[in-house]
């Protein structure tokens, strides 16, 4: 069986040196006591909220806030998932009463949101990165701009991802 090593904030298990220590710098297999089960779970709960508050101290200052667009669309993002209220979706749309989009098409398929949370552009915490990151997330639900999809990629008008395949590999491009 193949050992899961943890990292710190930001990999693939927020971890910390904490919970590495405790665990021997990895967890094999799945006989560990009911015992020592608990006193890892202990530890990485107690790892994992230390990193929370590194990781939130390295996206946000103190005191700083999302801008009301900003907020909107994490809020978006959020629905779209069906993250904040059961999401219905058909054939022609999805809904969870505050984001409606249509669903339009077969051979290229559209995606229009035509209502959803908004917000006026602002002062925001994000970096121009991490700004610009969350603008190509919402670009790519559909939610600034209708989003056309095909088999070959998708497109807004400003973000495109193009999908190639290799036998069981798909590669997803993104430019800009």
């Amino acid at each position: 069986m193949s050992a899961l090593v943890l990292d710190e904030c930001g990999g693939s298990a927020y971890g910390n040196p904490a919970i590495r220590g405790a665990a021997g710098g990895q967890l094999q297999g799945a006989a560990l006591a009911a015992a020592g089960s608990a006193a890892i779970r202990a530890q990485a709960q107690a790892g994992l909220d230390d990193c929370a508050v590194v990781c939130a101290a390295k996206l946000l200052a103190p005191g700083a806030t999302l801008s009301p667009e900003h907020a909107a669309w994490l809020e978006l993002l959020a629905r779209v998932h069906g993250l904040v209220a059961p999401l219905q979706v058909s054939a022609t749309g999805r809904s969870d009463g505050v984001l409606v989009q249509a669903i339009a098409g077969a051979g290229p398929v559209t995606v229009t949101t035509l209502s959803g949370p908004q917000g006026a552009p602002g002062t925001s915490a994000l970096s121009p990165e991490q700004a610009g990151w969350l603008e190509r997330l919402v670009r790519l639900h559909g939610g600034i701009a209708p989003l056309q999809v095909t088999d070959a990629g998708r497109s807004d008008g400003v973000v495109t991802q193009t999908f190639s395949v290799s036998g069981d590999v798909t590669t997803v491009s993104t430019a800009p």
